[in-house]
Order: structure tokens, then C-alpha cells, then sequence
């Protein structure tokens, strides 16, 4: 079960997926089958049905429906969900569209992306809630401060 701490992040992040999220939020009240309690196996998570990679763009969209994926999994201790999209994540940044510009700023962001993601892996075959939810927090923290890093360098002159 989580801490309240890791309780907290996870509320952070899952308000943080939502405002960034261009899809509209699921209106429906969520119904007690749907949230069974974590000793009981938990219901899988429907295929994502993801298109061929061709550009950065798709890598980003793939990305955000692998992270949604992962903080679902955390919150219902579904930890071979969670490691499959994990790997999933590990498998995208080693695209060569990953890579869409070369500066600094990006891929010490990007490192820092990769590692929290190869550890969230890690934290998954060992069904440490905490630890993923430490490098969830982090992946997330480098996703977002990479965005504002190439967001501005693509409005500086």
C-alpha cells in the first residue's frame, strides 16, 4: 500500500497527466467493481492500440499513453503492467526520433528521462510501489522541464 507521501505524488502526477492531457476526462462515476481492492488480481489494462512510429510527435503521444498506463499500474499495484510499459518507455527513447534536438539542456534531460524509466522497470520486477513512484515523479519531472527546454529554444531567435 502506499505512503502518504507517495500518495501525494501520485495525486500530483495523475493532475499533472489530466492538464496536459487532449483528450476530454471520463464523465462516468467510477463504479466499486472498478477499483477492487490490491490483494485481488487486478483487471488488465486494454491494448493502447498505438500507430507506427514515423515522427517525434508520435514518440511523445505513445509516450504519455505508456506513463498513463504506469501511474494506473502504481495505483493498483499492477506491476507487470507496469513493467510492460516501462519497457515500453525504455524502447522509445532509444529511437532514433527520440533524439529531436541536440542541445544540452535536452539531453541531460533525456538521460535523466532514460534512467528513471530503466529503474522504474527495475522497481516493477521487484514490486517496489515506493521506488516507482520515486522514478515515475522523476521521469515526469525530466519530461516536463525537457518541453520547457525545447519550447524555448525553439522561440529564441
Amino acid at each position: 500500500m502506499p505512503t502518504t507521501s507517495s500518495t501525494t505524488v501520485l495525486l500530483s502526477i495523475t493532475f499533472l497527466l489530466n492538464a496536459c492531457s487532449t483528450e476530454k476526462p471520463d464523465t462516468k462515476a467510477p463504479s466499486d467493481k472498478s477499483h477492487p481492492p490490491s490483494t485481488a488480481k487486478s483487471k488488465p489494462n486494454p491494448p493502447l492500440n498505438l500507430k507506427p512510429i514515423k515522427n517525434s510527435r508520435q514518440i511523445m503521444h505513445q509516450k504519455l499513453a505508456h506513463a498513463q498506463v504506469i501511474l494506473h499500474a502504481m495505483a493498483t499495484e499492477d506491476f507487470d503492467a507496469m513493467k510492460s510499459s516501462a519497457k515500453q518507455i525504455v524502447k522509445l527513447t532509444n529511437m532514433a526520433q527520440w533524439l529531436v534536438i541536440n542541445h544540452p539542456d535536452y539531453l541531460r534531460y533525456s538521460e535523466g528521462f532514460k534512467r528513471a524509466a530503466s529503474a522504474l522497470v527495475a522497481d516493477a520486477k521487484t514490486a517496489d510501489v515506493d521506488g516507482a513512484t520515486l522514478h515515475y515523479f522523476q521521469m515526469t519531472m525530466n519530461c516536463v522541464d525537457c518541453h520547457m527546454a525545447v519550447r524555448k529554444l525553439h522561440l529564441s531567435p
